[in-house]
């Protein structure tokens, strides 16, 4: 059985990617092997994990969290996030940090924290580019943006 996941989202800015991932707490190491669940355990690994976890060129990890968030770019430009299945659902890692950290999966799909401090990170820095003074607040799973002139 394969744990390896290969999410394929509109992500199309590294900074963007890299400024969610701070705001949720999640510390940056680079390009490397993506680590999952069956991280040394090389015996039982399908090939699917094998190459999936490879090589990203943005990772992230949350303290105290024994799996990775990884990014891996795409030659049309957009990034493929790239974890351990059981970071966005199922058992294992039910109450690990990185799980706390991105959001449970829910109608809103995987990743919900994340994805909206993308989203937040996006429209933030085209707000910057116009001079606009930019302020984030998070309560619980919203995270609010606010534009002034």
């Amino acid at each position: 059985m394969s744990h390896m996941t290969k999410r394929t989202t509109e992500y199309k800015s590294a900074a963007a990617i890299a400024e969610a991932a701070a705001a949720l707490g999640l510390e940056a190491l680079g390009e490397g092997e993506v680590r999952f669940y069956g991280t040394g355990h090389g015996s039982w690994q399908s090939a699917q994990d094998r190459e999936l976890s490879k090589t990203a060129d943005l990772r992230f990890q949350a303290k105290g969290s024994r799996y990775h968030l990884g990014f891996r770019a795409e030659a049309d430009g957009t990034y493929s996030m790239v974890a351990d299945e059981e970071v966005f659902a199922g058992g294992y890692a039910r109450h690990d940090p990185i799980r706390r950290a991105l959001g449970e999966a829910s109608q809103y799909g995987v990743a919900p924290l994340f994805r909206q401090a993308y989203n937040v990170a996006v429209l933030a820095a085209k707000a910057r580019g116009q001079g606009k003074h930019v302020t984030t607040e998070r309560a619980g799973q919203v995270i609010r943006l606010r534009v002034r002139a």
